[in-house]
């Protein structure tokens, strides 16, 4: 088996831990080369149900909606709290698919805009 990546998801104060990476988990703060992998992420630690059995089919849910639909449906309960989710960031009002929906408190602030190169001259004709 090949050397396990670090994901970044080492401190859990409530500013979460020191991103490195444009892609990041917003609940556990783990980290992630390109948001396909983070999504992925977020399916198979937030968004699968904390009330089935993990080798059973159902309980695997494609966003935090699903999961709302699925625990209402299935097990007669509400979500009260993100699964696996720090500190602070379990609220499941909140409801946050890859980079979309992450709170303007917790998100990066916008980069500085890049100024376009100005124009090459045009030659002259003499």
């Amino acid at each position: 088996m090949g050397k396990k990546r670090g994901l970044g998801a080492g401190n859990s104060t409530s500013d979460g831990p020191e991103r490195t990476c444009r892609y990041w988990c917003y609940y556990c703060g783990a980290e992630a080369k390109d948001e396909m992998s983070l999504i992925r992420h977020q399916i198979s630690k937030h968004f699968r149900c904390p009330l089935c059995e993990p080798r059973s089919s159902g309980g695997h849910c494609q966003a935090l909606g699903g999961l709302f639909s699925h625990i209402r449906r299935s097990h007669n309960r509400e979500l009260d709290k993100i699964p696996g989710a720090v500190a602070g960031r379990e609220d499941p009002s909140v409801e946050v698919y890859g980079m979309t929906g992450i709170p303007k408190e917790f998100a990066d602030g916008p980069e500085e805009p890049v100024e376009p190169p100005p124009p090459p001259p045009e030659p002259q004709i003499v």
